[in-house]
């Protein structure tokens, strides 16, 4: 473990990094993580597609997609550019229609009525954000305004300690979204979903746009938020075409290649 890394995880593990997760004093019910559908497989499979396929204008994108996600696991997904990898990501978030098959959470169907629940619980990263203007604090707090996260608050010690986790500074709050490079536009979407304390982070090339010193601090970030509550249904699955980084972020790996896994 290269001295940055190590560092890094050892500041991170100081900080609560999903430490925005706030009640209201009133509020004496556990956030409405675990109980949204009702349970009927094993604890362990958080996430899963059943047979998903998506066709446009008469090809399949996807075709009989099926794969389990289980508490803990750090999944990599590899395969050549224009394979199918985002939309898999995009799929199993359910930001994207499936012609075929359905995603399962803890063991049933997402009822249509549900699916803003299920988003706040399972978040997608794509490898090119687009943030709202406004300065990083803004773009920060912005979704704290939503519904969905109604019980959870901005929380700016925490959001601070994780940007110095990152390697950046007070600072880059008052930064403009305009003046954001592409790289900092990712540190600021991954700051935005950590901070939102969600389940399952789908992680569509997070790094891309990184130099390597930051890559791993990221890596870090990720991997502590993961440690936090391995069994409680927290997991990744992450896009990469660094085979060095996929031996760093990953446990287990599947390949897809004109639509189809391959293990």
């Amino acid at each position: 473990m290269s001295r940055v890394l190590q560092n890094t995880r050892e500041a991170s593990l100081d900080i609560d990094i999903a430490g925005h997760r706030h009640r209201n004093p009133q509020d004496s019910n556990p956030l409405p993580c675990r109980g949204l559908f009702t349970t009927t497989m094993d604890a362990k499979t958080v996430l899963k597609a059943v047979g998903i396929g998506r066709k446009v204008d008469g090809r399949w994108l996807l075709n009989d997609i099926s794969l389990s996600i289980d508490a803990g696991q750090r999944l990599a997904l590899v395969g050549p550019s224009g394979s199918g990898k985002t939309l898999i990501l995009r799929a199993l978030s359910m930001l994207d229609p499936i012609d075929t098959g359905e995603i399962h959470w803890r063991g049933s169907p997402v009822p249509g009525n549900r699916v803003p629940e299920f988003r706040a619980r399972v978040m997608f990263l794509p490898q090119q954000p687009m943030l709202p203007e406004g300065t990083v604090e803004e773009i920060l707090r912005q979704p704290f305004s939503l519904k969905v996260h109604g019980r959870k608050q901005f929380h700016r010690p925490g959001t601070l300690a994780l940007l110095a986790s990152l390697g950046q500074s007070d600072a880059f709050l008052s930064k403009q979204r305009a003046d954001l490079s592409g790289g900092q536009i990712q540190l600021t979407a991954l700051l935005r979903a950590i901070q939102l304390d969600p389940e399952v982070l789908l992680l569509d090339e997070p790094t891309a746009a990184l130099d390597p010193e930051t890559a791993e601090m990221v890596e870090s970030v990720v991997a502590t938020w993961l440690e936090r509550q391995p069994n409680e249904g927290r997991a990744t699955v992450w896009v990469t075409h660094d085979r060095e980084q996929v031996g760093r972020v990953s446990t287990s790996m599947i390949h897809i290649r004109d639509g189809k896994l391959w293990e």
